[in-house]
C-alpha cells in the first residue's frame, strides 16, 4: 500500500504496516526493507 514519509517521499509498504510505525528504508533504491 502507499505511504508517505515524514521527508515526503512515497513509497509502497506491505499491508501489515500501521500509521506511525517505524520502518528501515533502503537509501540508494527507496524500497522498503523491514521494521525497525
Amino acid at each position: 500500500k502507499p505511504a508517505t514519509l515524514e521527508t515526503g517521499k512515497k513509497i509502497n509498504v506491505p499491508l501489515f504496516i500501521k500509521e506511525g510505525e517505524t520502518i528501515k528504508i533502503d537509501t540508494r533504491t527507496g524500497a522498503y526493507m523491514g521494521r525497525a
